[in-house]
């Protein structure tokens, strides 16, 4: 009987240790699925984007590229953290290209030269600004 107790323990400690190694590995590729999901909405935007891109005024584009140039990458796998990095890399090439076009200038690859010279930092409205007259009470 005491044999029979002990494999019983046994048997049962191997299923939990299986049915946590299951859950682990399960978890991991939800985890790799939604990082590939992520990586290729960002390629469907870049190209979405670089199509109207000719069409943005210039400071729609420098906004747009202070906005790709200053995500940050979380993505669990080292690989295809190396992907989107590359993309982001041709991304940004692509929307200084665009710059140099609009504004016959070339700032170089920084990105942060033609952020500094083209972005103005939008201000938030006050009432004031719009015309529209507080009540003190």
């Amino acid at each position: 009987m005491t044999g029979y107790k002990r494999s019983l323990v046994i048997l049962s400690i191997v299923v939990v240790v299986l049915l946590g190694c299951v859950w682990e590995l399960v978890w991991k590729c939800s985890l790799q699925r939604m990082d590939a999901r992520a990586a290729w909405t960002a390629f469907v935007d870049y190209e979405r984007t670089q199509r109207s891109l000719s069409k943005m005024g210039i400071e729609d584009t420098v906004a747009y590229l202070d906005a790709i140039a200053h995500t940050s990458l979380s993505v669990r796998n080292r690989h295809l953290g190396m992907i989107m990095q590359r993309e982001r890399a041709r991304a940004i090439e692509g929307v200084i290209q665009d710059l140099r076009k609009k504004t016959g200038e070339d700032l170089g690859q920084d990105p942060d030269a033609w952020i500094k010279k083209f972005y103005q930092v939008p201000r938030p409205r006050t009432l004031q600004s719009s015309g529209v007259k507080s009540k003190q009470f």
